[in-house]
C-alpha cells in the first residue's frame, strides 16, 4: 500500500508532463501555420495591389487601345503595320570552317 500512492503519483506526473509537451507541440505547430498564413496573406495583398493598379492603368482607354494594339498586333483602318525583324548576325571566320 505504502508503494500504491508513490507508483500513483508517478503516472500523474508522467501523464501531466506528456499533455504538457502535446500542447507546447500544438503551440508550435499552430505558430508555424500562422506564419504560413500571414506570408500567404501579405502576398495574396502585393498581388492585389498590382492587379489594382493593373485595372486602374487599363481603365484608361488610351492605354488599353495600346496595349489592345501591340499584343494583338490590331492597327485602325487606313493605316500601316510594319515590323522589324532583327538581322540575324554574321558568322565569325571560325564558324564557317566548322561548318560541314
Amino acid at each position: 500500500m505504502k508503494l500504491a500512492l508513490p507508483t500513483f503519483l508517478v503516472i500523474v506526473v508522467f501523464l501531466l508532463g506528456f499533455q504538457v509537451f502535446s500542447f507546447v507541440k500544438e503551440k508550435h505547430e499552430s505558430g508555424l501555420k500562422l506564419d504560413e498564413a500571414q506570408k500567404n496573406l501579405n502576398q495574396a495583398t502585393i498581388n492585389n495591389e498590382k492587379l489594382k493598379a493593373e485595372l486602374e492603368y487599363l481603365s484608361n482607354r488610351a492605354n488599353l487601345e495600346k496595349e489592345l494594339r501591340s499584343s494583338f498586333n490590331l492597327k485602325k483602318p487606313g493605316e500601316r503595320m510594319i515590323i522589324l525583324v532583327p538581322q540575324k548576325e554574321q558568322p565569325t571566320s571560325t564558324e564557317e570552317t566548322q561548318r560541314p
